[in-house]
């Protein structure tokens, strides 16, 4: 459900950026108990995307289209970091559709959220990539996640 500017609550960022990413993980790690890399790449994943794309929708207004490109971006950026800088055991499916669902559940978070819209914001001539507590909440989100992630993929 896309939200309009007023009627979206402060909460649903803290379920999207937050506890729906931790949940994801907790089934990775129930369903792969055995490989947590599947579940750090899945983090990671998200991590890397949200900020990523975060950037991109401030950058861009908030468009739907540059959102969802962003996010095309970046599961293909996991593709080339998958095949050239990550390719110990050879290129691994499962690592690469981790980190895809991960960027994938990036983008559809801020999408839903409405990242990037300037409508959301005051503006008191604060920097725009913290202009308002999302945006925070977004970099510690993004910096927590890559670091919670790499624990995981190379535990």
């Amino acid at each position: 459900m896309r939200w309009e500017t007023e009627e979206r609550p402060g909460w649903i960022w803290a379920v999207w950026v937050v506890l729906i990413p931790i949940a994801c993980t907790m089934v990775f790690r129930m369903l792969v108990p055995d490989r947590s890399d599947y579940s750090g790449h899945f983090l990671a994943g998200f991590a890397a995307s949200l900020g990523f794309i975060w950037f991109a929708a401030r950058l861009l207004d908030g468009r739907p289209s540059a959102t969802a490109a962003a996010s095309g971006l970046c599961v293909l950026f996991g593709l080339i970091l998958e095949a050239t800088v990550f390719p110990l055991g050879g290129f691994d499916a499962l690592d690469f559709f981790s980190q895809s669902a991960g960027a994938v559940l990036a983008g559809l978070a801020l999408l839903e959220t409405g990242a990037g819209d300037p409508e959301a914001d005051s503006p008191d001539g604060i920097s725009p990539l913290v202009r308002n507590g999302h945006g925070r909440l977004v970099l510690a989100a993004s910096a927590a996640g890559l670091i919670a992630g790499a624990f995981l993929a190379f535990a």
